[in-house]
């Protein structure tokens, strides 16, 4: 199986410079012309700078609210039904 070129130490540079910034991962991918996974593999690889704990996991948003999720807990735990006999 072909695999693709190494990182320049240029694209490293770019890659902890974007990093230390506040970039997320996929914004880099795209800034370099390289892989999601490519990156992703060269940062956790790479110790240098501890950038792995500084990753930016972007993920879905939450349809709720945080205050509708704490109306949401107040109102089951204070009923005396538990959460199958509850209809509504």
């Amino acid at each position: 199986m072909l695999r693709g070129t190494f990182f320049s130490d240029y694209d490293k540079g770019q890659i902890d410079a974007l990093l230390v910034e506040g970039k997320v991962v996929t914004y880099i991918a795209k800034f370099i012309r390289r892989s999601r996974k490519a990156t992703y593999n060269y940062i956790n690889r790479s110790g240098s700078l501890n950038t792995a704990a500084k990753i930016k996991i972007t993920s879905r948003p939450s349809k709720l609210t945080c205050k509708e999720r704490r109306r949401i807990i107040r109102k089951a735990s204070k009923s005396v039904l538990s959460a199958r006999h509850r209809e509504t």
